[in-house]
């Protein structure tokens, strides 16, 4: 019979180091892009279009948005502002 203690955990042990700022060397950084936001662009562009039968210009806004979303670095500093890959 064994305890809880007693139980033996397989983990590996991981040497990464959490990212830095390159600017102000903080540890205070999170995502600096959310896919959710641009598809909720996306969806009210397309309704835009809809409404005055502009599609053609929605699916030049569309690729904007998707070009736009992998330029755009994918880490931001929450001190600085920093944005950084």
């Amino acid at each position: 019979m064994t305890s809880d203690d007693d139980e033996i955990i397989d983990a590996e042990v991981v040497d990464e180091e959490p990212r830095r700022c390159p600017r102000c060397e903080s540890y205070d950084v999170g995502p600096g892009k959310h896919f959710a936001a641009y598809v909720a662009l996306m969806f009210a562009a397309i309704g835009a279009a809809v409404a005055v039968d502009q599609s053609a210009f929605a699916f030049l806004i569309i690729i904007g948005l998707l070009v736009l979303y992998y330029v755009v670095p994918r880490f931001r500093c929450h001190a600085c502002g920093a944005r950084f890959d």
